[in-house]
């Protein structure tokens, strides 16, 4: 919620912005149109009709150019974010200046990170000494851990060890916009457990076992390096399995009250706010004080100052069901002792990877196990350094790369992208027939109040304002000796209290929608609905999406179609519960809610019939982006044909003369979502990503939209043009 995050003008025009740089008909194709061809030509399949399986068509030569050779997934994301990794590792490498001075820091974190796991120091001693902050790990001790020795009680640890290691167990605090009150303070939102598993795996009978097994088997080796550490700790096999056992269930029952993602979409009904009295009131064995006291009193001597109230953001039931859990505990010792057994594994698991060789593997693994990650074990320790540093202090990651990497004509260019984009929304708004002109109105209102940020937050690139924003980080590590070795566990730890007393720092702020959100060096790009803002960081302005001198066709079907996608989340079945200037507020009227829930309908039974062998999609939880896509792709369509009417059709890619650059704008579309999975990461997908499997990203949106048709001149019947289609946006 900083002040100074960039803003792009939210003023909507009515025409469209003209580009100077663009090639026409009958030039000498330039090189940003060699260069697109070249992207397509080794891509696609030309044995392969488009209008029966455009995907195939467009990434069949892709995928076979690409394979998984071990790592889970691959796609065209995952390439782009390697590469701005891999400038990022250049510019760490080279960069030698003392100013700014958070430059200079953050190089040094980058060095201590890429020597740390050679020197294999005793990281598990470190380790060790980090449980004893909270009593010990009984799994250690079962027989003499005393739990008078836990500081305060279990719920002022839940609170501490968020605020000071990053720690979030059987609730998870967040600082946001008061939805009901936008122009109030930031509040803090509770939402339900944030599991080692994912719970929707646990939700899955097939798969439970075997990834109970991996925790166990991470638990268990993470106790025996410990207690080498220290020849008193003398390990029972019985006992320690036991105790185990009994925290990997303790973890399948959080799991089992946690309400899933597909019961969650009404934001109305997780707008709980609550005064600690009133939470005591209602959750008794929950000590509320107790647990806002360790998150709170070390920035506020009173936290019920900035309490007042919070909001518990999900459905009461499972603060309900916690509570009874919470109540057995209280009376308990043996489930006393697994709840802490429990939350210090938690503790010291995101640590593991920064103490040393040993613990980095079984942390590795483990991680590996349980999730798609493109990022293996045969990426270099720069590249894992530079993935840590660009999550974790984002505005000085992001100012390296900036300086590095972007070239700044591109953030004006991409301006005028949106303001195109939003334009073709807003004109499509009145000839939606289910759509009233009341609530068109409205519609229009919240696209020109939608905050735009492109490329970077301003305060970044600022020497002055990114070492004002960084200034109590800097103190802090300036006497860690970057060669030691424990520099890098050092820096980590001060890392995470910096982020969490910046995030409960933002309590006493008013709410502020222009929030960047995250680093300008992830590839990726996001709507916020409790801000209605968009936000499309540096690295996404990149090829496949994007690239100054590409052909419009290519960037509108790449980026453009991006740039619709977010947008249209305003418009997806949470997105309308939010107003144009994020207020939590129905907009629409009886009559256009009723059309617009048949709309939604349709893409979610349309896209729960798409399936693997392993399941199909879950249409209910991937509504919201399947509702992004298709808006996205209509939206990034128009504002295309739009340009093309003010400038002239475009001259075709060389070697693809004989495709139209309607085609080539499908094309371009079709290419950024190219890719492939493997089993166990397409079963992840399809448990716990709200997002579809790209190949169903790209069929479903051409089959809804007959100008994809109309282009390739299929006939009605065929795959990619079906009898029956739903009309989105």
């Amino acid at each position: 919620m900083r002040s100074f995050i960039v803003v792009i003008c939210i003023c909507i025009s009515t025409s469209f912005s003209l580009y100077t740089n663009r090639q026409v008909k009958n030039d000498e194709p330039s090189e940003g149109w060699k260069e697109a061809s070249r992207m397509f030509l080794s891509s696609i399949n030309v044995s392969v009709d488009p209008c029966q399986n455009f995907y195939k068509f467009t990434c069949d030569n892709y995928i076979a150019k690409h394979p998984l050779d071990g790592a889970p997934s691959q796609s065209t994301f995952g390439v782009l974010q390697s590469t701005v990794f891999a400038n990022l590792t250049k510019a760490f490498e080279s960069f030698t200046s003392s100013t700014p001075r958070t430059k200079k820091v953050v190089k040094d974190i980058y060095t201590a990170c890429k020597k740390a796991n050679v020197d294999n120091y005793k990281g598990a001693k470190v380790i060790l000494d980090l449980t004893n902050e909270y009593g010990g790990w009984p799994l250690l001790n079962p027989t003499h851990w005393d739990p008078s020795k836990i500081p305060q009680n279990l719920y002022w640890v839940m609170g501490d060890m968020f605020t000071k290691h990053g720690v979030a167990t059987l609730m998870v605090p967040q600082v946001d916009i008061d939805t009901k009150n936008v122009a109030g303070n930031n509040l803090v939102y509770l939402d339900q457990a944030n599991l080692a598993i994912p719970a929707e795996y646990y939700r899955s009978p097939n798969l439970t076992k075997q990834y109970q097994a991996q925790l166990r088997n991470a638990i268990y080796l993470t106790a025996v390096m410990l207690a080498s550490q220290n020849e008193s700790i003398k390990l029972d096999e019985a006992t320690i399995h036991e105790q185990i056992d009994r925290m990997v269930q303790l973890e399948y029952n959080l799991a089992m009250i946690s309400v899933p993602a597909d019961q969650r979409r009404n934001t109305s009904i997780e707008y709980n706010p609550y005064t600690i009295p009133k939470s005591q009131q209602e959750f008794p064995a929950i000590n509320w004080a107790s647990y806002f006291d360790g998150l709170l009193k070390s920035i506020y001597p009173d936290p019920s100052q900035v309490l007042n109230p919070f909001i518990i953001d999900l459905p009461n039931r499972y603060v309900k069901q916690l509570n009874t859990y919470l109540d057995q505990v209280n009376q308990n010792k043996t489930l006393i002792t697994d709840l802490t057994n429990y939350l210090i594994f938690r503790l010291i698991s995101p640590y593991m990877q920064f103490a040393g060789p040993s613990l980095s593997k079984i942390s590795a693994e483990f991680r590996r196990s349980i999730r798609i990650d493109e990022f293996d074990d045969t990426d270099t320790r720069e590249l894992t350094c530079v993935s840590y540093l660009t999550q974790s202090l984002p505005w000085a990651t992001g100012r390296m790369y900036i300086d590095a990497s972007f070239e700044s004509p591109n953030r004006d260019d991409v301006s005028v992208m949106i303001n195109n984009v939003l334009s073709a929304f807003s004109s499509a708004l009145s000839g939606l027939r289910w759509m009233d002109n009341v609530s068109a109105l409205k519609a229009f209102n919240k696209v020109q109040g939608l905050v735009r940020n492109v490329a970077y937050p301003d305060f970044g690139q600022n020497d002055q304002e990114l070492d004002k924003y960084y200034a109590q980080f800097n103190d802090a590590v300036k006497d860690i000796d970057v060669n030691g070795p424990q520099a890098l566990f050092q820096f980590v730890r001060q890392i995470v209290l910096f982020n969490g007393q910046s995030t409960f720092g933002q309590l006493k702020q008013k709410g502020n929608r222009i929030e960047f959100l995250m680093s300008p060096a992830i590839v990726n790009a996001w709507y916020q609905p409790e801000r209605n803002s968009i936000t499309f960081p540096a690295a996404i302005l990149n090829q496949p999406f994007y690239r100054y001198d590409f052909p419009q066709a290519v960037n509108y079907g790449g980026l453009g179609v991006v740039m619709g996608h977010e947008l249209s989340h305003g418009f997806d079945d949470q997105g309308v519960q939010f107003d144009f200037d994020g207020t939590l507020n129905t907009w629409m009227t009886p009559h256009a809610e009723t059309g617009f829930d048949q709309m939604a309908q349709c893409v979610v039974d349309e896209y729960g019939k798409f399936c693997y062998p392993q399941s199909c999609i879950n249409g209910i939880t991937t509504q919201g982006e399947n509702i992004g896509d298709n808006g996205g792709l209509k939206a990034a369509y128009r504002a295309y044909k739009a340009y093309t009417a003010s400038h002239g059709e475009e001259a075709p890619l060389p070697g693809l003369e004989n495709y139209t650059m309607d085609q080539i704008f499908f094309l371009s579309f079709g290419h950024v979502w190219c890719g492939s999975y493997s089993d166990d990461a397409l079963t992840r997908q399809l448990l716990t990503n709200p997002h579809s499997p790209g190949k169903d990203r790209v069929i479903g949106a051409v089959q809804n939209f007959p100008k994809f048709a109309e282009a390739f001149k299929c006939k009605q019947g065929d795959p990619m043009y079906p009898k029956s289609a739903c009309d989105v946006w």
